[in-house]
Parts: structure tokens; sequence; C-alpha cells
């Protein structure tokens, strides 16, 4: 629409809707538009990238007729809802990858789709249907989220003509009512006939009504409600029907009349009437008069015997009949107007007086009765009448008068032969005038018979010396014949009435009186008469046979019969041409006449039924058949049959096996071959010699037995080949001439002669091919072709070859041989020359097969092709890659199999060298359907190996299955040389388009955690400096390395990544969202089908499982789990900017940002920290080597009054249009941190926002790589979108902060309206405290307990753990926490194993004092190992106990007792740790090749101390900070250095047997981790690797009781104010309807882990 102003908003959506009203049954077009606005001068112009759209509809009035109309820039990806559901469409689509980031189109206001709705036809008029819709989300064309409000953006809808201001968010289309504009009625007849007073039958007439609207006209069906019909003549009475409209006469209206129907049309709704009326005149019979055909009205019948014409019953005269007629005089009123008509056939005759019949009235006829000719002798009377049946009718009857003394005789015979009847025309010229009388009539027209065939009925009419005329029938005795001299007639059979035919057949024109015709009574001709008739037949001009062949057999006993020629034929037709063109069949006419000619009947015999045609001759010859044409007389007309016979038998030999063209070869010679003791072979050929010339080849009848072949001698042998035909082998080799001799059925052959030579031949040369291009599934086989040439000799002119084809040189055995030079890629079987393909090559492969002394060799590409399931890389045919040079480019195309599925989802990893490749860019092939395809062209970097990832999600709807489905083609630049360089690649997933979960793998079941290395794919690309190297010219030591190159791939390849993560619990799989402790490409599938509402669905939370609920969003069965991990942008909800970062994190250009800590230790002023965490796809710590990561702190349109400062160094802060940008420094295992302070104003309520870059393994990024959690202009989002909030005095939106104790036993106190903290550590007891009206919490390194309330408090005897009641809630407040001091004593220890004295150790944090406690308990005598693992020992004389850590974690512990165990706490970090410094005994190198985020307990067996005393160890002193985001312990140390870091009380430990853990946090919240547990075994090069099983997440304390009910697990349900969860509050995030927050997952609690 053209607006007057731009509509405001950022992604604002814009429909457009027709004008209305809409008429049911009508379709219109609904245009949506998607606007993307500037933001200003210095922002950029954004790129609509994809969005979400649900338009909404009255079901009840409007409907979607076809799924939207997508504009070209834009595809449907894998969401859309059922049309018509719950009058609901769900739109998601995204840019097309084909489309640029700098298109025009993708920029301000852009025509994204078309909707085509229809109004129902049976929408009630005048209704209103509504359509309105929300803008679910939006990204631009980097995926970056668009700001969205939670509940949506309401489309604008603008309809066309309106004021186009974009002010309306709900349209209303209403249903046109259709209103009538007038009413007409229709009636065929306006004058009626009342015959039901004549025959009883109700005369019925409609009237058709119709109401003429705005576009139709409809017609009335039903009468008596707003539709009237009445009648203004009671002689026209209306039907009584309300389905009909119009008058019923029923014969007792008495008389006519005429008058309206009066139709009216109440329209209620315009209270308006329409009314039509149609005129109507019903005429009356007033009088019928009785006459018959011969006489006139009024005149009476006078009937009488006729002369001759006796009963054949009674034998009395029989008397003249006649045909009655009814004339009826109507009128309608009483004017003199009248119409008279015959009504003979719808009136009933009855004889009325005497009371004695005379008469016998049938239909219309009527005779005198038998019974009445017997007896009379004078004349009698009686009259006939017609029979009413309704009053008003009077009638004139006919007098009959019977003269029974008076007979008559028949003095005329009127012979007429009418072929047509001919309307005659009115009397007067139309129009009439009114009143004018007119006259219409007709006559017969007798016209000529012109063809032969045509018939004509004969009316014969005679006519008597008094009374009337009578018709006469073929029953009474009429006859008629075609006189003698004229034969193109004949007489028919008589037709429907009983009349005879006259049936022109012939040749001939003749006009006259033609035929004779009579009225004959038992023998006597009563009359006679001839009849005049026109004949104009055509006269035939030739006539002609044809047969079914001309060619057969002399007889059934001629040899030619066997080998299948007939020895019949048949006569199909005879034709007759005229000379007017025509042709008719006169096959079965009896005017023709067929026969053998009489000089052939010898020869053969004709059936005359069965037109069949057998030859019977003993010899050959011509034989006719001749037919005669009565019409032609004299003339003879024949087809001439040739009958032949087998006059001869030739036989001749050919070499063996045949080749095309060798039966044109003659060979009589067999010569010995291979080592002499194989014999040539002839195979033979015989034909029979016909008499007329024709040869009939009869070879393979050998094998049927009906060819028969002899030798003069033995020696040779007979077979039957191929074909049936004969086989000449060598049974007895001799030098003697055999002479072969053949007999066909008794038809013998001359002697062939065959000579068997002694000497053997050699061969001249061989022919080997196989296909230029070997290309098809690993395993599949195909076949080569071989032909050995013999050194053959013929006799005569004629040169001859031996040629023995593959099959039968290879049925030799041991003949001939085959070899490949490389059957590792293409093998061929030695004795079959069967091809086998293996693998790809870069190089062809050289086949060769031996026969004779004599080789030949083929070459072949070999190409493998992709088994279902399985990825192929390169050219379908030809060379996988073909050989290229340095500068120059080359085009990948990536193919996969889908086999018959419909391709899903599919995730790729191609590997290849980037000493050699560079990768440039890619481009979607023909056979990607269309979704959301990603790829990442530098994925990986190991050394020389670099690795592309390529992950699909195939759209909604679409299908695309193909053996070699084309997905995308992916461009290289050559920068070195190989010469060699290999491609290899993995499918780490591939699935049908099933909605999951019935989403089914293509190919086989990948496990968990792994890939399928491609097969197809892998192979060898040639790269040189200038020009192709072929192997031959590869140095031995370049050909050794193509080996290693290859093995070293393949390496490489395995260890990278690990596709699909599966662990042992659904713990912090990021991006998990189908819940099968999984993340992959289909978990992006799945929540495209969780968004468009295609998962499984469900009415309530009744339909789920107890883990799940029935999610209103996407209506099915969800954990608040798989919601969680679904959320990726974590801005509370689930929506396409999920689906699509999560695709691009899944492809590594984009990285998991969790975890999100706020710290504010004062509402004014004070300081902050921001804390974040981020993972790769692969669930490893993101660190700064790829990945820079900033917080922007402010509010959309900016803070004002807020000053901060921050560490330059290691926090730059610069300004930004809605606050501050602080660059965050990255610490380890994943955590990224912030801090500064407030110098004015306040941070609460104030929101952060965390902006997050990528970078290729080469430093390289780009617009794909930004991104923001959850919206920030500075990356070129519309507005900014806090993550969380900072609130008042709190030490975190997750976790307040308090002070720390010190080490040993100790206390602290802190308050804040989230979360007050504080924590004691020692060996035997520790206290802590915290205040705060929001929740308080404290904790100490054993049991305890705390209240609930304002403040919490705990105490602990010993160990480590949380405080059974320390957590309490309060109302909203502020405070600050003081830091904190604690003292501890032990009762016992020392480095000697016995009660010793105290040590003391510092603690090096601002907000601890230090603390002292005596060391742990050790066993008598036991000596600890010295492990120096950092760079900070402690003092010189304190007591090693075995205590070592590494990593994140800050908990730990060690001891050496009387068994030397020791247990370590290891954080799962994938960090190596400095070799231990070995002083005396074992020393430990802790390599944790361990991914991120796990709390890992490793039991390292027989550990044996061999030092007493020693230097105690600490390390990792960059922990400064409240939260312990770097773990920092080491073996307690009695001695002046500080180490920072967790004790632990071993108080109870048995050192004897394995420890039993419960894991979890202290006082600070230590990072979320998936935690691990396992045994290592040590030996000298250390721990090399760790197999650790995942327990469930969380805090714990160590020692043997389980956690207590209030453990501070972070993600424990929250169900009462004493168990709220600690660390996750996120008071200010928004959570889709239905959603769970994550904080509130209930994970299965774990209560210890069995090392």
């Amino acid at each position: 629409p053209n607006f007057s102003s731009d509509p405001s908003g950022i992604g604002a959506r814009v429909s457009t809707l027709p004008l209305g009203p809409r008429r049911p049954g009508t379709t219109f077009d609904v245009d949506l538009f998607g606007f993307t606005p500037d933001l200003g001068s210095g922002s950029p112009v954004l790129g609509l990238g994809a969005a979400k759209v649900t338009i909404w509809f009255d079901n009840t009035v409007l409907e979607v007729v076809s799924a939207p109309f997508w504009s070209p820039l834009y595809d449907d990806v894998p969401v859309f809802n059922p049309l018509n559901a719950d009058g609901k469409v769900v739109l998601v689509f995204a840019m097309n990858k084909a489309v640029s980031q700098t298109d025009s189109g993708i920029y301000g206001r852009i025509h994204l789709a078309s909707l085509r709705f229809r109004v129902k036809s049976g929408a009630t008029e005048l209704s209103e249907g509504t359509v309105t819709g929300t803008l679910d989300e939006m990204t631009d064309s980097k995926a970056e989220q668009f700001v969205v409000p939670e509940d949506g953006v309401r489309v604008i809808v603008d309809a066309e003509g309106g004021s186009h201001d974009g002010s309306s968010s709900t349209a209303v289309v209403t249903v046109a009512d259709n209103p009538a504009r007038g009413l007409y009625v229709v009636s065929s007849k306006t004058d009626l006939f009342n015959t039901a007073v004549l025959d009883g039958v109700a005369v019925s007439h409609t009237v058709s009504a119709y109401i003429v609207r705005a576009t139709s006209i409809s017609a009335v069906s039903s009468f008596g409600g707003t539709v009237t019909c009445v009648s203004s003549s009671s002689a026209a009475p209306v039907i009584g029907s309300s389905s009909q409209c119009g008058v019923r006469l029923s014969g007792d209206e008495g008389a006519g009349g005429e008058g309206e129907i009066t139709v009216t049309y109440n329209d209620i709704g315009l209270a308006q009437t329409w009314e039509a009326k149609s005129p109507v005149r019903v005429w009356f019979p007033i009088h019928v008069s009785v006459s018959t055909t011969a006489t006139d009205i009024g005149a009476p019948l006078d009937m009488h015997p006729i002369e001759g014409y006796n009963s054949t019953v009674s034998g009395a005269l029989k008397y003249q009949a006649a045909e009655l007629r009814a004339t009826a005089t109507f009128k309608y009123d009483g004017s003199a107007d009248t119409i008279t008509g015959d009504v003979s056939d719808i009136v009933d005759f009855v004889e009325h007086s005497p009371s004695t019949k005379r008469l016998s009235v049938s239909a219309r006829d009527v005779e005198v009765l038998e019974s009445v000719s017997l007896v009379a002798t004078s004349s009698l009377s009686t009259i006939v009448n017609v029979t009413t049946f309704g009053p008003g009718v009077s009638t004139t009857p006919l007098d009959v008068v019977v003269h029974g003394d008076s007979p008559v005789e028949p003095i005329y015979l009127g012979l007429y032969f009418p072929t047509s009847v001919v309307f005659d025309g009115f009397s007067e010229v139309s129009p009439f005038p009114a009143t004018t009388e007119v006259a219409a009539g007709a006559h017969l027209v007798q016209g000529p018979l012109e063809a032969d065939g045509e018939s004509v009925p004969m009316l014969a009419q005679v006519f008597f010396s008094a009374g009337p005329p009578m018709f006469l029938t073929r029953a009474m005795g009429l006859r008629m014949k075609v006189k003698d001299e004229f034969s193109y007639l004949l007489v028919g059979e008589i037709d429907g009435q009983n009349r005879p035919l006259a049936v022109a057949r012939g040749a001939g024109s003749k006009k006259g009186f033609l035929v004779d015709g009579w009225w004959e009574v038992e023998g006597r001709t009563l009359i006679a008469n001839e009849g005049e008739l026109d004949v104009r037949l055509p006269g035939p001009t030739s006539v002609t046979l044809q047969v079914s062949r001309t060619r057969i057999a002399r007889a059934s006993d001629d040899a030619s019969v066997s080998a299948g020629l007939p020895y019949t034929s048949a006569l199909t037709d005879i034709r007759v041409e005229f000379d007017d063109g025509s042709v008719q069949s006169f096959l079965d006419d009896p005017r023709v006449t067929v026969y053998v000619s009489p000089n052939d009947t010898s020869m053969m015999t004709y059936d005359n039924e069965t037109h069949g045609l057998t030859g019977v001759s003993p010899s050959a010859g011509p034989a006719k058949i001749c037919a005669s044409l009565s019409l032609l007389p004299g003339q003879e007309f024949c087809r001439t049959l040739s009958l032949v016979e087998a006059v001869g038998l030739g036989v001749s030999s050919h070499p063996w096996p045949s080749y095309t063209g060798s039966d044109s070869v003659e060979k009589t010679t067999i010569f010995p071959y291979g080592s002499g003791d194989r014999y040539q072979e002839l195979i033979l050929s015989a034909s029979l010699e016909m008499s007329d010339g024709v040869q009939m080849d009869v070879s393979g009848s050998y094998s049927s037995g009906k060819l028969a072949y002899s030798f003069n001698t033995s020696g040779l042998s007979l077979s039957a080949a191929g074909g049936g035909r004969g086989l000449v082998g060598v049974s007895t080799p001799g030098a003697a001439p055999y002479a072969l001799v053949g007999d066909y059925q008794g038809v013998v052959s001359p002697a062939v002669p065959v000579v068997v030579m002694g000497v053997p031949i050699g061969v001249s040369s061989l022919t080997f091919t196989f296909k230029e291009s070997f290309s098809a599934i690993i395993g599949s086989t195909d076949m080569t072709t071989l032909t050995v040439y013999l050194a053959d000799t013929c006799e005569g002119p004629v040169a001859c070859t031996t040629r023995l084809s593959h099959s039968y040189a290879t049925g030799i055995d041991g003949y001939v041989g085959f070899s490949s030079d490389l059957p590792e890629v293409v093998s061929i079987n030695s004795a079959s020359g069967q091809v086998t393909i293996h693998d790809n090559f870069y190089e062809v492969v050289t086949l060769t097969a031996t026969a004779g002394g004599m080789s030949a060799s083929t070459s072949t590409k070999a190409n493998l092709r992709p088994a279902v399931g399985d990825v192929d890389f390169g050219n379908l045919n030809g060379f996988q890659f073909e050989a290229t040079t340095v500068g120059s480019t080359v085009s990948m195309p990536v193919r996969v199999n889908t086999g018959s599925s419909n391709m899903g989802v599919v995730t790729i990893e191609v590997y290849y060298n980037r000493s050699v490749l560079s990768p440039q860019s890619y481009s979607n092939g023909g056979g990607w359907p269309g979704g959301d395809l990603q790829v990442n062209l530098l994925y990986r970097i190991d050394g020389d190996v670099g690795t592309i990832k390529i992950a699909g999600v195939v759209g909604d709807g679409l299908t695309a299955r193909s053996t070699t489905l084309h997905l995308l083609t992916l461009e290289f630049d050559v920068v070195g040389a190989g010469p060699l360089t290999w491609i290899e690649g993995a499918v780490e997933e591939f699935f049908d388009n099933g909605t999951p979960p019935n989403q089914n793998p293509i190919g086989d079941v990948i496990p968990s955690g792994q890939k399928r290395d491609s097969v197809s794919g892998y192979g060898a690309m040639m790269a040189a400096s200038s020009s192709r190297r072929h192997r031959s010219l590869l140095s031995s030591s370049e050909a050794v390395a193509l080996g290693s190159t290859r093995a070293r791939l393949s390496s490489v390849s395995k260890g990278l990544g690990s596709g699909r993560h599966l662990l042992s619990s659904c713990v912090d799989v990021y991006g998990d969202s189908d819940g099968n402790c999984q993340f992959g490409a289909v978990d992006v599938s799945f929540i495209l089908n969780f968004l468009g509402e295609n998962l499984p669905s469900c009415s309530g939370d009744g339909d789920c499982s107890a883990e799940q609920t029935c999610d209103p969003l996407g209506k099915t069965c969800i954990s608040s789990g798989q919601l969680a991990y679904m959320d990726v942008n974590n801005d509370g909800r689930v929506s396409l900017a999920d689906a699509q970062i999560l695709l691009k994190i899944f492809v590594g250009k984009l990285r998991f940002a969790v975890d999100l800590e706020l710290s504010l230790s004062a509402s004014v002023g004070g300081t902050f920290s921001i804390d974040v965490h981020m993972f790769t796809e692969v669930h490893e710590a993101a660190g700064s080597d790829f990945t820079t990561c900033r917080f922007e702190v402010g509010l959309e349109g900016g803070i004002a009054g807020v000053s901060l400062s921050t560490d330059g160094s290691k926090y730059p802060l610069e300004s930004s249009a809605s606050g501050f940008v602080i660059d965050a420094e990255y610490v380890g295992d994943g955590l990224w941190h912030a801090e500064g302070d407030v110098v004015s104003g306040s941070l609460v309520d104030v929101g952060v926002v965390v902006l997050q870059k990528t970078f290729d393994p080469l430093g390289g990024t780009s617009a794909e790589r930004l991104t923001a959690f959850v919206g920030s202009p500075v990356y070129g989002y519309s507005s900014f979108s806090q993550w969380l909030p900072f609130s008042a005095g709190s030490s975190g939106a997750e976790e307040g902060a308090g002070s720390e104790g010190g080490e040993g036993a100790g206390s602290g106190s802190g308050s804040g309206p989230t979360e007050g903290e504080g924590e004691g550590e020692g060996t035997s007891a520790g206290s802590g405290s915290g205040s705060g009206p929001a929740e308080g919490e404290g904790e100490g390194e054993g049991a305890g307990s705390g209240s609930s309330g304002s403040a919490g408090s705990g105490s602990g005897t010993g160990g480590s753990g949380s405080g059974s009641g320390g957590s309490g809630s309060g109302s909203p407040g502020s405070g600050s926490g003081s830091a904190g001091s604690g003292s501890g004593s032990g009762s016992t220890g020392s480095g000697s194993g016995s009660a010793g004295s105290s040590g003391s150790g510092d603690h090096e944090e601002e907000e601890g004092s230090s603390g002292s406690g005596n060391g742990l308990v050790s066993g008598e005598n036991g000596e600890g190992e010295e492990m120096i693992l950092e760079e900070n020992e402690g003092a010189a004389n304190g007591t090693a106990v075995g205590g070592v850590a590494a990593g994140l974690i800050g908990a730990g512990c060690g001891a050496a007792g009387l068994t030397g165990a020791a247990v370590f706490v290891v954080a799962k970090r994938k960090k190596k740790m400095k070799k231990a410094t070995k002083k005396k005994g074992m020393f430990m190198n802790l390599k944790h090749n361990v991914t991120r985020k796990a709390l890992s307990t490793v039991q390292v067996e027989n550990m044996v101390g061999t030092r007493k005393g020693g230097k105690g160890t600490v390390f990792n002193k960059v922990n400064k900070r409240k939260g312990g985001k770097v773990g920092a312990l080491g073996a307690y140390a009695e001695g002046p250095k500080k180490g920072k870091g967790r004790r632990v009380a071993p108080s109870g430990l048995d050192m004897d047997d394995p420890m039993d853990l419960n894991l979890g946090g202290g006082g600070r919240r230590a990072p979320r981790k998936r935690m691990l547990g396992g045994v290592a075994e040590v030996d000298e090069a250390g721990i090399e690797e760790l197999s650790l099983p995942m327990s469930s997440r969380g805090g714990s304390s160590v020692g043997s009781s389980p956690p207590s009910t209030a453990s501070s697990s972070k993600y424990s349900q929250s169900t009462a104010a004493s168990s709220a969860p600690r660390g996750r509050a996120r008071p200010n995030r928004r959570v889709a309807p239905g959603m769970t927050p994550r904080s509130a997952r209930e994970p299965d609690d774990i209560e210890s882990i069995d090392l």
C-alpha cells in the first residue's frame, strides 16, 4: 500500500485486504509485506532475513484456498500448519539462500507472499469475518533478532481505498448480501386447453419465477412464505404445491376463462415487495363431434358387407371398417372466438345404443361385429359417441347404419409408395391478424429409390361401390410382387404397420408401374392394380475379390508347411464399385456366385459357408478363385493364388561363435587351437528352396527334429546351439574329408565337405573393452567385453576369421586371463573378467586380458557413487576430481543418496588439505528443495587439515529424493601443489522428512557421538604447480607420501569433533530441543516443527507424561528442560530466531551463551560485575582464541545520570546509544567476566546485553558471526533488548554476594535484596550467616542448619556441604555485605600423623581475613608426595598431604595415609597442567583430555608417598573475587604462603576405601558443570585419557552422608521459601506461556558417586 507516511515501528508487518464486501464463493488474495526502516544516521539499513507470522481468521466465514504464493526472494521453511486448522495459519519463511544480503529487494517495504482466501459459499449474508495476526518474530538478514514484544506485534491491516495510515490491526471482511433488484416470471404457454374434461387426466402448467439480484438471477423454488403465487381466474386455479407456481386443470372447472398468475416476492431485509404477472387463457371444450376419416362431420357412417370378403371363421361376409375421428370446439369466454381441433387420440369412443351391441370399437377403429353379419338381413342403426369427465361439454355422436341386405363390391385399389411427408405451410402469411382463421396441411411425397437396398412401404386403399374406403394390410390379404421384366426391385418384409415393402436391388433406372398389388382372400383376388415407382440405381462397373493371402503351400503334406507356410487362405470380401463412385460389399449377396476356376479345381477348393480356400494340389502352380455378378451378366472376376512347394534344401557352415556378419562367411575347415586339444566349431545353416525361388530358413529346426544332419563317417559330433541350430564339433580327429548332408522332412541337401586340420592355429589379436568411466556404488560389478581372434584361414577368395566371444573364451578353462594394475581400486576376476569397484582413484585403472600369448588392455576411471545414506564429492562420471593447477578454481559438487526416502535433515563434514585448497564459496545444488542450508567453510583447522561443515533442514512439504541428489557445490582456490591432495568427509546426521519423533534415519543408524565416514566421497585430487603430473612421473618418495597423506587425513578426520553429543544424562546438552540427550541439526527441525504446530498434538497436560506439559504455543507435550534448550537466544520464549541461531551454532558460526550473572553491590554507587559462559557446538569452552564477548549495559533510548569506570586494561569501556559497552575478559572454562565501579547514578533495573563475535580459524569474521543476546543496535539490531537487568543491592541476578570467611573455621555475613551468602571453611566447624529481605543463605563446610526468613544461618562440624536450612526469603530490600572473618581450630593433625601443633594459612582475598587451623589427619608415619603444579609453593616446613586440583571448580582434597591413596577433584577443563617435578618416587602429569564444564572426581590407585614432609603446594592465585570462577586448590599447607581455595575436612574418611563423593556448591557458586566420575590408570607417562561417565549437575558436599534436603542444587524446583533455588532466580526473564524457567527445572537428584 502507498502509506501517507511509513508505518512506525521496526519490523512492521503489513497485510493488504481488497475492497469489500465479498460475495460467498469469491476468492481474494491478501498480500503480505515486511517493513525494515532505516534506523537513522550512522545506523545500518536492516534486510529482512526471516520471520514468523500467525494469521487468525474467522473460519465460519473465510477459508484459505491454498498454501502461500511466496516471493522469489523468500522460501517457506519447514513450518506450515494444516490449512484452516482452528482458523489459523502459521507462516514461517526465510530469505532465499541465493539472494545476496545486498539485494535491494530485502530492504524497506518488501512483498513477501500472498495468501488466497475464499468467502465460504455458505457464509451468511452481511455477516463479518475478521482477519488479524501477529508478527511473532523477525530476524534480519544475519539471522539476528528484531525486537518483538512477548505477545508479538500486531499485523497492520490496510484496506485498499482506506486511509493508508497503518493504524488498523484487525480486518473485517463483510459478506455481501446480494440484494434483490427485481422479479420476473416466465411461462412457456399462455393458452391452455382443458382436456381433462375429455380424458380425465389433469392438465398442469408451471410458471417459473426468478429473483434478480445484484450479481445473480436465482429461480424461486419455494412458494408460500416470502414468495406467493395467486390466480385471478377461477378457470385457471393455481397449483396447490409449495414448490411450484402455475395452473392445474382438473376438468371440474366447467368453463374457460382468462386472467393472470401473480407472483409476489417480499424482501424483508430491504422492506420491499416485488410483483410479476403472467397472463393465462384457458380454453374449455364446449362441444365434441364424432365422425370418420372418410366422412364429414354430421354425415352418417354406412357400413356394408363386402362381396367375396368372407370370414375365415364363420364364412359370413365381413363388413367395411372405418377409422373414427373426434373433433372438439374450445372456447375461453363469452366471445365468439373458438378453436376446433382433433381430439381423437385422447377421447374414448363408445357405442351408446341400442342395448344390443352391433359394433366393435377399438381405439379409433370401428367394425361390425361378426355376430351381426350372420343375422343381418336388413339395415340396423346405432350411434358412436365419446365419453366426457366433466360438466359443460356437449357432443354430436356419429350415426352408424349397418346395411346387412346390400353387399358392396370393391371397385378400385389405390397403391401409394410415399418416401416422405411434406408440410404444406399455413394458408396465410404470419404474423396472423387477431381472429384470423388459417389452415395448415401436409401431403405425402413419392420420391425415387436411389440406392441398392433402399425400401418404401406400399399403402393400399380400396374403394367400394358404396360406403367409405378402407386401408388394407398384409394381414387382410394385401399382396405385392415386382413385375417380371424388372429385376431392380424385390418385395421385402412387412413394416411396423403390417405393410409390404418394395426394396430396390441391382442397377439401372426406371420409372413406371413396376409392381403389381392385389387384395387376395382365400385364394381369390378381389381387386388388383399396378403401383408406380421411380427407381434410379447406379450401375456396377467392376468387382474385386479380396483374399487373406495370395501365396500358400500346394498341399498340407508339403515340407514347407512344417517350415511355417500355410496351405489355406480365405475370401475376405467382394467389393463392387458403381458408376457414381460408390462401393458396396457383395460378399454374402445372393446375386454373386463364387467358385474355383474350372481349370483349377484339382489344385484348390472353396467353402461357400466359411469362404475358405485350401490348397490340394499335387504340384506347384497358380490357381484362381472367381465370382460372377448377376448385375453384370456374362462377366467373370477372378483372383489368382500361388501354390508353391519345397524343391530343395541348402546347407552351409560358418564360424562359431557367431558374430555380426558371420552367417555370410562360409567355413568348412576346422583347426585345433590353444594347446592343440581344443578344436574350432562350425554353426550350420539350412534353407528350403521353394518352387517360386523363395528361400525359407529352417536352420533353427535342428533342435525340434524336423531337420537332421548326417556324416559319411565318424569323427565329428553334432549338437544343438543357440536358436536350435546345428553345431559341428570334433570328437575324434581325422584327416579324411567329411561329407555333411541335411534332411528336412524328406528334402535332402547336397553333401558339404568338412576338413579337420592337424596343425594348431594361434591367436592373431585380442579386442578388450570396458566402460570409460566405472561410476557405481562400492562393491558393484560390471562385465568387460573380450573378443579373441584366431589366426584362421578359409578356402576360396573370401577371407574368414574365427572370433571367440567373451563368454565362449572364458568358458575354456585357463585359456584367457584378466588382471588389474590397481585391484584395490578396481579388481577383475581373473577367470570371468567381471569387474568390481572398490574405491575412487585419480588416475585411470588399467585392465588387461591375455590369451594365446597375446594381450590387450583397456582403462577406466573409477568413481564411486554414494550408497544410501552416503555423501559423494566431485563428479558423477569420469574422474572424481579433475586434475588442476595452482591458481585455478575447483568446483566440487556434494551429493547424497536418499534412497527411497525424502530428505529432511542432513549434516556433513568435508575434510581437505589447506596447503593445497582454500574454500571460497558455495552455492545450492539443483537437488536442494528449499529450507535452511548452512555451510561453514572454515569450521575447523587442525594443522594442514581443514574442515567444512554443512547442515541442512529441508522445508516443510518439500520433497527431494535421488540416488545422487545434488545438495550444493563448493568452490576452492588451488593455493599449493600436492601433487595429490585427499578429500574426505563424514555424515553426522541424515534423516528423512518425517515429523518428529517419526524421523527415520537414511542409511544405517549412526551411533550416538559418532560419524559415518564417507565412502564414495573419499578420494584424491591431483594438484600440480603447472600441469598435471601422472602417477608414472611421481618420485618414489612422493608415491610413499601419497599413502601417508591419506592415512593422516583419515586419522585427523576421525578425531575432529564427535558428531551429535550423547551423554549419560540429559544435563547441559545445549541445543537438545528434542530431548534425546544429543545436539544436532534435527534439533533445529524440531524447533521449526514446534513453531508450526506439526508435532504430535495434545489438548491438555493429561495427554502428557509426568515430566511434560501440554505447551500452548507448540500444542504438543514437552518438558521444561526442552523449552529451556530451545530458547537459544535467552529471550524467554521459543522463536524462529532460536532455530536460525541454533543452526549457525551447530555449524560453528556462533556459540552458546548461558548463565548470565550480574552483581551489584549497592543501589547507588558501589561495584558491579558481569559473568557469562560461552560454549561451542561440541560443548567445549568458547575461549578468546575464536570468540570475543562484550557487555552492553543500558536501556532502550539510553540511560541518563549514570557513569561507570573499569580497569581499561582488562575491560575497555565505551559509550553507546543505549548506555555503555564493556569488553569482557576471558577467564577460563568458557567464562567471560567484566567488572567495574558505578561512579554516579544507579544501575538498578538497567539491562545487560551480551554481544558475541566469532572468528574462523584464520581470524576472519563476517556478519553471520555477529549476534546479540538479546538485541543491540551495536550489532545492527533495531533496538536494545536486555537479557537480564541489574537488581538493587544484589550480588547477582542469580546469586547474592556476601563475603567469605577465611580458611579454617570462619564465619561471614552479607545482605542484599536477592541473596546474601557467607561461608566458613575449616576442618572442624564453620558457620556462616547472611541477611537480606529477598533471600539469605548460610553455608558451612559440613552438615548444618539454618532458619528461613529474613536471614539464614548454618553451621557445620566437619566435611563440606550446604546447611540444611541455609536459605530464606523475605520482602525486597537492600543491604550490604561486610567482610567476613573466621577462625577455627582443629583437634589433631600433624605431618607425622599424630596429634600435633596447629598450622595456619592466610587467605589472600579482600573480603576475608586470615584464618588458622590444624593440618589434616594423616596416617601414622604416612608420607605425602610432593606435587608442584603451579608457580607458587607453600612454606618449606608445610606438610603435603597429596592435595591436587586443576581447572575451574575450587573444591578438592587429598590425603596420604597408610595405603597411600589419594583422591583428586578435577575440573573438566581441557588444560594441560605443568608437569610435576619428580622428587622422590612417582610424579604425575595430569593431562586432562576432558571437555568443558564438568566436575570430575578421579580416584588414583596405589600412589605411595615416598617423601616425608616436603613442600606444600598452592596454585592458581588468580581467584580474587567472589564466585570461584577459577578454581584454586592445592595441598593444605602450613606456612606463610597464601593459597586460595575451598578446603575440605576429611573427618571420618577411610582412606583405605574409595570415597563416596557428593559434589556440590559451597559458599561461592561454581560454574555450571557436567559431573563426571571415573577411574584413570597412572603410569610414568601420567594420565593419558579419562573415561568419565556423567552424573547429575548441581552443587554438593564431600562426605559420607547424602546431601540435605536444602542443598543448593541450581536446578531444584522451588516449592517454598525454604527451598528456593539458589542463584537461579531471574525475576525479569520473559517466559512464553506454559514455559517453565530453566531455574525451575528438576533434575534427578544424586546421592553419591561410587568411584
